[in-house]
């Protein structure tokens, strides 16, 4: 569980959320607040930090996580070259013109979303998928598989029709 703080030295606005609806807080952390030097450094980019109003506790949605570990490409080639074998973040990385550091960033969201396992062998950290979290996707896909197949056999008959006449 993620829990977001209300700090009474923040600036707070509510607003209303167009994607979800839900009323939020639009909060500037000023100079003043405690550990604001070291966690946000200096004020000048004006940056503003969403948090929920009310109970101030947000639970992770772990149907987004997955949704939104696939989303980038780089996730999904690694989760393409872990269904092959296991594999320490060195040999993932040897795939990948990025940086061994940008690697483990990418692997620690698909390890926060369940898709991978971290097995410590030694000082080699190896990553396992596992499959069984993609389940939310599997379903998602097929719902809109069911709606096109539905919606492909209508225009064929529709069409078979018009050629008829």
């Amino acid at each position: 569980m993620l829990e977001l703080t209300a700090n009474s030295d923040a600036i707070s606005q509510p607003f209303s959320c167009a994607v979800c609806g839900r009323t939020l807080s639009r909060q500037r952390t000023t100079r003043d607040s405690p550990g604001f030097a070291k966690t946000f450094g200096p004020d000048l980019t004006g940056k503003t930090f969403l948090t929920y109003i009310g109970r101030m506790v947000a639970t992770a949605d772990h149907e987004q996580d997955v949704f939104g570990a696939i989303s980038h490409p780089a996730r999904r080639r690694m989760l393409d070259l872990l269904v092959e074998a296991d594999r320490s973040v060195n040999t993932i990385a040897g795939h990948f013109q990025m940086s061994r550091p940008a690697v483990s960033q990418h692997l620690r969201i698909l390890l926060d979303a369940g898709l991978v396992t971290e097995q410590r062998h030694g000082r080699e950290r190896r990553y396992h998928f596992i499959p069984e979290r993609l389940g939310p996707v599997r379903d998602w896909i097929a719902h809109y598989e069911q709606f096109w197949d539905d919606h492909l056999q209508r225009l064929q008959k529709q069409l078979s029709k018009m050629s008829k006449e």
